[in-house]
């Protein structure tokens, strides 16, 4: 043992082992098979978007929702416009107010549902939501002036 060349097999230091190391590559598929499990399991247990379950017309408008979404308003002199973030049908129709008729319609669009009502004069609303049981309600209020 004079060196630590292999010159004919004769020494204590073994030669390297061609074979490759199977640890780290166990470790990574166990890392990548948990991160795709749980990515199934995800999409599995969340819930889907938010449905528009019916529309009624009252004094205002009242749209029911099986949960509650995102609403954002922009009140614009003689109309009123609701973003939902929600999916459902196209619908539309008039409300007869002591000023005039309203006409409003539910749009569905690529960012949500979107609420029109729009009036001849300018339409003081304001929106209010009410959890009831297993559905939500959304209430949009008119005022004349």
């Amino acid at each position: 043992m004079r060196g630590s060349q292999h010159e004919d097999g004769q020494h204590s230091t073994p030669p390297a082992d061609p074979r490759r190391r199977v640890w780290p590559l166990f470790l990574l598929g166990l890392a990548v098979s948990g991160l795709l499990v749980g990515l199934m399991l995800g999409r599995l247990m969340a819930p889907g978007d938010v449905q528009l379950l019916a529309v009624q017309a009252t004094n205002g408008l009242e749209l029911y929702f099986d949960r509650e979404p995102a609403v954002q308003a922009q009140d614009v002199e003689g109309a009123y416009a609701l973003l939902i973030q929600a999916q459902g049908a196209a619908e539309q129709g008039t409300l007869s107010l002591a000023g005039g008729d309203v006409k409003w319609r539910v749009m569905p669009s690529a960012q949500g549902l979107l609420v029109y009502l729009v009036a001849t004069r300018p339409l003081p609303a304001q929106w209010q939501g009410i959890e009831e049981g297993e559905t939500w309600r959304l209430v949009i209020s008119l005022a004349t002036e």
